[in-house]
């Protein structure tokens, strides 16, 4: 179809300038995780339209994971008294931080210490927890 600039009228804009930036962003967000094949459709799936998506993995993961499970910190750490390769017991979810994501209670030896989940691997691949700790990390 073709239109000369004399066949069209100008029409009011219906939503502001903010209103339209909000929607943009909360799309990209949502269709970000889909440019991820299959994993990235099980974490639409977790954190859907949520406006908190730490809160919605807590939500998950509490109801999901089975404690205690055993992990292995796969991420380098700058300071703390856990490394990478370091293997310890997760006991059960602490709080989400807007910072570190959800934070879990986790045993190393006779020390305790609370510990960012996406810095952490299931130690066991056939585990059910396997793949929904690894998600968190991503």
């Amino acid at each position: 179809m073709f239109l000369s600039a004399d066949e069209i009228e100008s029409a009011s804009p219906r939503d502001s300038e903010e209103a339209a930036d909000n929607v943009r962003e909360k799309m990209e967000n949502k269709f970000f995780w889909l440019s991820e094949g299959k994993e990235g459709e099980r974490i639409l799936k977790v954190i859907g339209d949520a406006d908190d998506e730490i809160e919605s993995w807590n939500r998950y993961l509490s109801q999901t994971l089975k404690f205690p499970f055993e992990a292995k910190v796969s991420e380098p750490q700058d300071r703390g008294p856990l490394q990478e390769d370091d293997k310890v017991q997760v006991q059960g979810i602490a709080d989400p931080d807007d910072l570190y994501g959800v934070l879990v209670d986790v045993a190393c030896g006779q020390k305790h210490f609370v510990f960012p989940l996406c810095d952490l691997n299931a130690s066991d691949k056939n585990s059910s927890n396997y793949i929904p700790v690894r998600h968190t990390g991503e």
